[in-house]
């Protein structure tokens, strides 16, 4: 498993529950709790980082797996282009990761064995499923992969997994869109592609207003 992760030094302009005012310390809550998340399987790290001072690079002195870093500065689309592009040249199960998630617990071989299992494979559990009723059906299909129930929804973020294959056989799709995360899932979706998410989150994204449901996050973050 390959992570790309896009690591970026400016601050949200959603915001965050905690470290809105440092983006720095928001960033090192986050991939800490991402390095514990897939410890169990070690994936490779390829870091994308946009507009981040010399720091981020001390920020990684310690860092467990293998890695390495691309000093990209390309801008949030730029950077996104530019992950589908080392993702193309891959033959590895690969996710496509923000820099802004916390993640709860240890789920590495169960998001690798939804991947393999289910195909597109988001990490985040959104808010929005359950009352944006203008982009979210109240119906989703719910498959059990091992022992964790997934179900599938009609959009979400840009933080999510897949096989490089699909990446390679739609590129034209993803290059179209980058990083807007709408229309890329309904396009997919009328290629065959259903879009996945565990029940309950395997992660959150760290936006005050869409914490994803059924989890203390305050108190993950409080314990990290």
């Amino acid at each position: 498993m390959t992570i790309i992760y896009r690591m970026c030094g400016i601050a949200s302009s959603n915001p965050s529950p905690i470290y809105q005012d440092n983006k720095y310390k928001l960033n090192e809550l986050c991939l800490k709790s991402v390095i514990t998340a897939f410890s169990d399987v070690k994936p490779k790290f390829i870091f994308l980082f946009d507009k981040c001072g010399v720091e981020y690079h001390k920020l990684l002195s310690d860092f467990p797996y293998e890695y390495e870093i691309v000093d990209a500065n390309l801008g949030i689309n730029g950077t996104m282009l530019e992950a589908y592009n080392i993702a193309s040249e891959l033959e590895d199960y690969v996710i496509f990761q923000e820099c802004d998630y916390l993640y709860k617990g240890v789920i590495g071989k169960k998001y690798l064995r939804a991947m393999k299992e289910l195909g597109i494979v988001s990490p985040y559990d959104h808010p929005n499923f359950y009352h944006a009723r203008e982009y979210h059906r109240e119906e989703c299909r719910i498959k059990l992969v091992g022992d964790y129930h997934f179900r599938t929804c009609e959009r979400n973020t840009m933080t999510w997994g897949c096989h490089t294959n699909i990446i390679k056989k739609h590129r034209d799709i993803f290059d179209r869109h980058g990083y807007l995360d709408g229309q890329v899932w309904y396009d997919l979706k009328a290629e065959g592609y259903d879009l996945w998410t565990p029940l309950p989150s395997f992660a959150t994204h760290m936006v005050e207003s869409c914490l994803a449901p059924g989890i203390d996050w305050k108190e993950q973050w409080n314990t990290a």
